[in-house]
């Protein structure tokens, strides 16, 4: 929004300059070189505020979509469908599976200035983000940006992107834990770990791996294996 605001006020510019330039070229006409390069800058401000539209438009089309599609918006680029298990970061689609871990990270400075012969400072942020660890190999970590560019830490926008940034990393953490569940997607079954383990969550567990094993998600093997593997937890 602001490369598109600052790409407007010069386009503006150039328009006024323009008009007033064809008037002095009345008196003056070698300023037609210039008026002939103020021309094509603001030719390529129109051009550039063209293809911003053009792609926030594409961007709303596409958040549409999800929204058909049942998905939930948490932020920028980060879409859940919790019925159907899966999330869309940065317009890729992802099971709920695939998601191993996340951390909030984020990059402070302080400016030191002198007003009215006092040191005075002013904290500010250049860099507010999530990196997402994903299941795979190829791009592992995936960024979810909330801010890119200085923002003042006492101003509201730099409140309000903080709050969009706890609020991704709760729903992230909640799918994180939702993990140590079973989840089957597209006929296979994602199995990830518990990390705290005991009989009552066994009990549970291997009365899943029972009711897959009847509707045939698993077989004899890998159910007998897996009901070994959670027995051996708890002893």
């Amino acid at each position: 929004m602001r490369e598109k605001i600052g790409y407007m006020f010069l386009a503006t510019l150039c328009g006024f300059f323009l008009f007033f330039n064809s008037l002095l070229m009345l008196i003056m006409p070698p300023l037609l070189m210039v008026e002939i390069v103020f021309i094509f800058l603001e030719y390529f401000c129109i051009k550039r505020i063209k293809k911003i539209n053009l792609a926030n438009k594409e961007k709303k089309n596409f958040e549409n979509e999800l929204l058909r599609q049942g998905y939930k918006k948490v932020c920028n680029d980060l879409f859940i469908n919790e019925k159907e298990h899966k999330l869309n970061i940065n317009g890729k689609d992802y099971g709920f599976g695939n998601i191993k871990d996340c951390e909030l990270k984020t990059n402070d400075n302080v400016d030191t200035y002198i007003l009215n012969n006092m040191a005075m400072s002013q904290k500010y942020c250049t860099s507010l983000y999530i990196n997402i660890v994903v299941d795979d190999f190829e791009n592992p970590n995936v960024k979810l940006n909330f801010i890119k560019g200085r923002v003042s830490c006492s101003s509201g926008k730099y409140t309000q992107l903080c709050d969009g940034a706890n609020y991704a990393m709760s729903s992230l953490k909640l799918i994180i834990s939702k993990n140590q569940e079973r989840y089957v997607e597209s006929g296979t079954v994602t199995k990830v770990e518990h990390r705290y383990v005991t009989e009552e969550n066994v009990s549970l567990q291997i009365e899943r791996l029972s009711q897959l094993y009847k509707d045939g998600a698993l077989s004899e093997y890998e159910f007998e294996m897996k009901k070994k593997e959670l027995l051996d937890k708890v002893k």
